[in-house]
């Protein structure tokens, strides 16, 4: 199996190649570089292993939810690759992402609050269970919420993963009753994640064709206007 990455969904940029069970990743915190960053990693990558893209069986991308520039830029360039090698393509949940980096136990399923900083007082969220070495699997629907206004049926979450921690800690904790040892605010998307994710879906998934590919926002007002006051 020989599978290219893609993850610019939120400040972080990376990209990523799975050949045969090993994984080379390159990546970089770099707001609003993802576009002059994101297609050399990609070339870096394929270089240190020594494979070109028509030797690829596919492609995997950071689908959304997460920065409106950031999933725009990875599903145009996934979009734009697979069209000219003529690859199938499968999108990963950003929030997914964040989901699969919890610490491995031999503990059963874990209940993963994942949260990423929506901006305007917001955050997308989804609630997963994960188990060792598993695809998490979503429980009810990913959504976009005020950390107040959040209804869980759980309360009792074992990890927070994401920059929604960051910014929204003290209203999250009292939702899901995280201790503050088993968040991870910092943790944020990775390509290594997408690539491993895809390759255990890859047999069974319904894959997309480039024009099939869409991104997921959650929000439909993706850009924010700032109210102002009519004049007299």
């Amino acid at each position: 199996m020989k599978l290219l990455a893609i993850e610019t969904c939120t400040e972080a940029c990376s990209a990523a190649v799975y050949v045969d069970g090993e994984v080379v990743e390159r990546y970089q915190i770099a707001a609003r570089q993802h576009n002059e960053l994101i297609l050399p990693m990609a070339e870096q990558v394929l270089a240190e292993v020594q494979i070109s893209l028509s030797q690829l069986d596919g492609l995997a991308f950071g689908c959304g939810p997460g920065a409106f520039t950031g999933v725009r830029i990875c599903v145009a360039v996934s979009q734009g690759i697979a069209f000219a090698h003529d690859l199938p393509l499968l999108g990963i949940s950003s929030l997914a992402n964040l989901a699969a980096q919890v610490p491995a136990t031999g503990q059963g399923e874990q209940q993963v609050f994942a949260a990423i900083d929506a901006r305007m007082g917001e955050i997308y969220y989804g609630h997963y269970l994960v188990a060792r070495n598993s695809v998490p699997v979503l429980s009810g629907t990913e959504q976009v919420v005020t950390a107040e206004a959040l209804n869980l049926e759980l309360a009792n979450f074992d990890y927070g993963m994401g920059s929604g921690w960051q910014s929204y800690a003290e209203p999250l904790m009292a939702k899901t009753a995280i201790k503050p040892e088993a968040i991870d605010a910092d943790a944020l998307p990775r390509a290594s994640v997408t690539a491993r994710l895809a390759v255990m879906q890859w047999q069974d998934a319904t894959l997309l064709q480039p024009e099939q590919a869409q991104p997921v926002y959650l929000r439909n007002n993706v850009v924010h206007q700032k109210k102002t006051t009519p004049k007299s």
